[in-house]
């Protein structure tokens, strides 16, 4: 990632999850994920937060849904693509927080398999 203010928000975002107590694993794989959403928004050309518009969140997830996997065969789980969803509505929270505006985000939650109880 080549984009100066993506790097800072990223390193800031981890900065903020290890204040609020997260667990590490959050800590470790919530920043790693953004990166991946910052990487490919830069790839298309958007280099600044408030460029980022509904289209393009839901653009990264219909990306990742055909996308091959990296570590076996096939695609992405709808699980993975969740967590992706969950951790760019983290990052959207933090924005929220720290610097008064939101990135406008429309996802939902893919149907991934999980019980329901009725």
């Amino acid at each position: 990632m080549t984009t100066k203010t993506y790097n800072y928000y990223v390193q800031s975002f981890t900065e903020w999850l290890k204040v609020l107590g997260y667990s590490e694993s959050t800590v470790t794989y919530s920043p790693r994920m953004l990166h991946e959403f910052f990487k490919w928004l830069e790839n298309k050309g958007i280099t600044e937060l408030k460029q980022i518009c509904q289209e393009d969140t839901s653009e990264f997830i219909n990306f990742n849904k055909v996308r091959p996997n990296r570590k076996r065969e096939g695609g992405i789980s709808a699980c993975h693509i969740n967590r992706y969803i969950a951790k760019i509505n983290k990052f959207n929270e933090y924005i929220k927080q720290t610097q008064g505006f939101e990135i406008p985000i429309n996802i939902i939650r893919l149907e991934d398999n999980i019980r329901k109880y009725k």
